[in-house]
């Protein structure tokens, strides 16, 4: 398969996951975008990443299935156990810790009950920690042109594979640019991280089709089925922001 038909059968994948894509509420710690999972009406969220951006250490026993976290107050949780020992205290879970692809998830509501930090909520996503920031004005950005814009940028790619065009890739980090941009003009920096990696892998795209290579280096291939999986769950993000209207 060349470099063409290749890259056509992925960004046609990408899009559809993308684009077409339901996801539950998102969650916020510190502003920073976090995965979470929705568990019988309760949200779960990484314990590792949420302890951590708080302040707290995390270590984790594969051996028993426990996890240590190290803050104020010493928290030992276990996985399928919704007994916590906090301190001195034992402490009931409204569900118990889960493991979902070797990370471990802890509800939303312990974390604020027990690590002691806010948790406000919007009606539709969680925010930990600090809230997230608005621009002073309080205007939203308009999710319909952000998602239109991520789709010309992939459009703009095909384009730049299929007819080895600089300018096109020229034209689709040009965009990026601009929305990486106008997200942070609005005080936006959640998605900072999605976003430098797409810069990265069109930077790689373009001195690839400088180089007249005819075919996707390893390298190439698996920044794009990285970034194809992180813009499916960038689109997913962006989809319950209430920073965009």
């Amino acid at each position: 398969m060349n470099i063409k038909s290749k890259f056509t059968v992925i960004l046609a994948l990408m899009m559809l996951l993308a684009f077409g894509s339901i996801a539950s509420a998102a969650t916020f710690v510190n502003g920073m975008a976090v995965d979470s999972k929705l568990v019988d009406g309760r949200t779960l969220v990484p314990v590792r990443v949420v302890s951590e951006n708080l302040g707290s250490t995390v270590n984790w026993d594969a051996a028993t299935g426990s996890i240590t976290i190290t803050g104020e107050t010493i928290i030992v949780l276990s996985v399928k156990n919704n007994r916590a020992v906090v301190g001195n205290e034992v402490v009931e879970l409204d569900v118990a810790p889960k493991n979902y692809d070797s990370r471990v998830y802890i509800p939303v509501r312990f974390v604020s009950e027990c690590l002691k930090v806010p948790v406000n909520w919007d009606g539709k996503n969680a925010y930990i920690g600090k809230q997230s920031i608005i621009n002073q004005q309080g205007s939203l950005l308009s999710k319909v042109i952000v998602l239109e814009n991520f789709e010309n940028m992939l459009h703009e790619m095909e384009s730049g594979f299929n007819k080895h065009d600089v300018n096109a890739f020229d034209s689709a980090r040009q965009r990026l640019s601009e929305i990486k941009q106008n997200f942070n003009d609005h005080g936006i920096y959640d998605y900072d991280t999605y976003l430098n990696e797409w810069l990265k892998f069109i930077d790689l795209s373009i001195q690839s089709v400088k180089n007249q290579s005819s075919e996707l280096s390893e390298k190439e291939k698996n920044m794009l089925l990285e970034n194809g999986a992180n813009l499916v769950k960038l689109i997913e993000l962006i989809n319950q922001d209430s920073r965009f209207k």
